[in-house]
């Protein structure tokens, strides 16, 4: 059986450290949050994303499910449905990490994925992104996330 030294000697190494590429800034308005037990349920009314040559609007549902744990560090789990200005549906998800302590204004940081069947926007499907975000005006008619998308490369 080889050791682990033989093992990792035999994985081919990358050149250069990981590294991240802007790919897009978002704002996305937000409904009142309804809380579900240690779940908070918040409706995302209206966004749009813009970069990397295309800009994109929310078109049907979309959502957050925020889970809190008793420490106060929050899960997220968001999923959307955006189409461009030339049509292009495009799928969106992702789950990341906010210490609501902080206050609703925390930043909060994850990964996304995004799924397209669009010929011209297929290359969208090989990225694993990370995005930053944070929120405002949390709890009121002006509640937005806004939010920055980069390609892990």
């Amino acid at each position: 059986m080889p050791t682990t030294e033989e093992i990792l000697a035999e994985l081919p190494a990358t050149p250069e450290p990981a590294g991240l590429k802007p790919l897009f800034r978002g704002v996305w308005r937000l409904a009142p949050p309804l809380p579900a037990g240690p779940r908070v349920i918040i409706g995302i009314t209206e966004g749009v994303i813009q970069g990397r040559g295309l800009t994109a609007r929310l078109t049907g549902p979309a959502a957050d499910w925020l889970t809190v744990a008793p420490d106060g560090i929050g899960t997220l789990d968001w999923r959307g449905q955006l189409v461009t200005d030339e049509g292009a549906v495009i799928y969106l998800h992702g789950t990341g990490r906010m210490d609501t302590t902080q206050g609703t204004g925390a930043l909060a940081v994850g990964s996304c994925l995004f799924e397209t069947g669009a010929k011209e926007l297929r290359w969208l499907n090989t990225v694993q992104a990370v995005y930053r975000s944070r929120t405002v005006a949390f709890g009121t008619p002006e509640a937005a996330y806004h939010d920055e998308y980069f390609e892990l490369v």
